[in-house]
């Protein structure tokens, strides 16, 4: 009854000024938002909006573990939460490559390794801002 539509009611007012924050770019404030409407309901969608903030944030270890976790808590995922969820994951594993790229490119630099090592590793996927290719 009036306990319920409490939580409910706090619920929704955590989600809409978090969708409000995270609109205007404050991603840090949206994330805390979000975080707090799911410690209160443990709403499985919330981790989804969860992992897309951690994703603005430059976060891609944190995003890839909240959409993940969505999928492992639901058994049978609503198609288009599942599809958010998915592209979360796909795009955090891409920000991470590219992490890690940017690390190598920046080792292979220190290193001074010459330019055909460093090409090699171009050609391995880790590519680099050292190589043109």
């Amino acid at each position: 009854g009036l306990c319920r539509s409490r939580t409910d009611s706090d619920a929704q007012d955590y989600h809409r000024r978090a969708l409000q924050a995270f609109t205007e770019a404050r991603y840090e404030q949206a994330l805390q938002l979000f975080s707090l409407g799911y410690a209160d309901t443990k709403h499985p969608e919330l981790l989804i909006r969860i992992g897309q903030t951690y994703l603005k944030l430059g976060r891609s270890a944190e995003a890839l573990q909240a959409c993940q976790a969505y999928l492992v808590r639901m058994e049978t995922p609503e198609p288009t939460y599942k599809g958010y969820a998915e592209q979360c994951i796909a795009e955090a594993k891409r920000s991470a490559d590219r992490g890690t790229t940017a690390l190598v490119g920046e080792l292979a630099l220190s290193l001074g390794l010459p330019p055909l090592l460093r090409h090699q590793l171009c050609e391995r996927r880790w590519l680099c801002r050292t190589c043109d290719q």
